[in-house]
């Protein structure tokens, strides 16, 4: 049954949720955190997994605006546009090393820039400037990071340890919101475009196949729509374009997820059905 849960008493204005573990910001600018703990995801200090939300004190000098979860490390953003992270750090967590955080910790290869947008996948990070520059730290085999390689020149390249930008764009227009999928990155821009880069599999890209895509490519099935958010799942997406029509980009196999889908669009497919809206 849903609990309600006591953050002393401060209204919540935004929740993110990672692998069995939670991040919780307050209109304060607190992070508290509970659930899984096993990689120090919780910011705490230890490993021990929390039933109840605990406020992360190493952040208490700062003022929290956001923050996001990948399976096993955790994200945040400050009123100042610094980039925090730690959990899980075997793919890079942004400091140079593939070592887990069980604290907090500023990601100093960033100084100097001010960090507006932040996405998390399932062990990769995407951030977004103010100046529109896009960088990105964490697991890269499978393309998700958009950089244009597979890894093949080594552990170096598939795994980004530090953040480093993508400079292989080809687009023009400036990026609105960047939305991570579990191997797969979605990107928005302002002229209403949405391209993907990552793990193909299912047809969770968008393009008509199951090819990786190495570099960003814009979804040919959604051109003329234009789209103003998406959310990113482990084998499906969902896009949203101005008029709050849904677009379904594939479909999740399992479970009740697949059901839905089938439901909605008639049959599964890998380029994106409309998903008809009450």
């Amino acid at each position: 049954m849903p609990e309600q849960m006591d953050f002393e008493g401060k209204k919540v204005v935004e929740v993110a949720a990672g692998y069995c573990f939670y991040l919780v910001v307050t209109e304060d600018g607190a992070l508290y955190s509970f659930g899984f703990n096993d990689k120090g995801q919780l910011g705490l200090g230890h490993r021990y997994s929390q039933e109840k939300p605990h406020r992360i004190q190493a952040l208490a000098d700062h003022h929290i605006v956001t923050a996001v979860a990948g399976q096993q490390h955790s994200v945040a953003l400050t009123d100042k546009g610094l980039v925090i992270s730690w959990g899980g750090g075997v793919f890079g967590l942004g400091h140079g090393d593939g070592s887990d955080l069980l604290e907090p910790k500023i990601v100093q290869a960033l100084a100097g820039k001010k960090v507006e947008q932040m996405a998390c996948g399932t062990y990769h990070t995407f951030l977004v400037t103010d100046g529109g520059e896009i960088y990105s730290f964490g697991h890269g085999e499978y393309g998700q990071q958009g950089t244009g390689d597979l890894g093949e020149r080594g552990e170096q390249t598939r795994n980004a340890l530090l953040p480093r930008k993508l400079e292989r764009i080809l687009w023009n227009s400036r990026i609105r919101s960047i939305h991570c999928g579990h191997l797969h990155t979605l990107f928005i821009l302002e002229d209403g475009t949405i391209w993907t880069c990552g793990w193909g599999t299912a047809g969770v890209l968008g393009h008509g196949d199951q090819k990786y895509r190495l570099n960003p490519t814009q979804v040919k099935a959604l051109e003329g729509d234009a789209i103003i958010s998406a959310a990113g799942g482990w084998k499906h997406n969902l896009a949203i374009k101005a008029g709050s029509t849904t677009f379904a980009l594939d479909f999740e196999k399992r479970g009740d997820l697949f059901f839905l889908f089938l439901l909605l669009v008639g049959s599964p497919g890998f380029t994106p059905p409309l998903v008809l809206t009450p």
